[in-house]
């Protein structure tokens, strides 16, 4: 319960998210009727393993909700990723494009929790990274054609298709 808690605080930055939403994404089943103090619970546990490597606090309460403590300068590799796609859609130098959607796609390594996958609060966040690593494969594909690099082209055909067994861009420049 802990780590789904923090996995899904972690998704959602420093926004303040309230104690029945949190309840309600994770653990729909759940009566949310004393929401407030099942996360205030979780909070507090987290911390209790949190406080071994720093004691300020992970996870604040606010008035509008909990959040990560926007003190802590805290790097995912979710957030990693976002940064150098976001980097890499505005690239003016095709170079520089390459590089950052390389980066994006060393980045990538599936799910972001294996044991809440198949769960409907982190589904949408699964398939948008690995589209959007799928979409960085095709565009370095794209870009390695026009230079003419037919051996990268075919190179990341083969990684596309390690993600998406079924990608019909990986299997046409394959």
């Amino acid at each position: 319960r802990i780590c789904r808690f923090l996995v899904y605080m972690l998704l959602h930055g420093k926004n303040p998210i309230p104690p029945r939403t949190i309840l309600e994404q994770i653990w729909p089943e759940e009566d949310v009727e004393n929401a407030g103090t099942k996360i205030k619970s979780l909070a507090y546990r987290l911390q209790n393993v949190f406080g071994v490597i720093s004691d300020t606090r992970l996870i604040i309460s606010t008035l509008a909700g909990y959040q990560l403590n926007p003190e802590l300068n805290i790097m995912t590799d979710v957030k990693q990723f976002d940064d150098c796609w976001l980097q890499a859609q505005s690239a003016i130098t095709l170079q520089t494009k390459l590089e950052l959607l390389k980066r994006v796609t060393e980045i990538y390594h599936g799910n972001i929790y294996e044991a809440a996958s198949s769960e409907h609060w982190l589904m949408p966040h699964e398939l948008a990274y690995k589209y959007k690593c799928l979409a960085g494969y095709v565009e370095m594909m794209r870009m390695y054609y026009d230079l003419q690099d037919y051996t990268n082209v075919q190179r990341f055909a083969s990684l596309a298709l390690n993600i998406e067994k079924a990608s019909v861009d990986a299997y046409y420049w394959m």
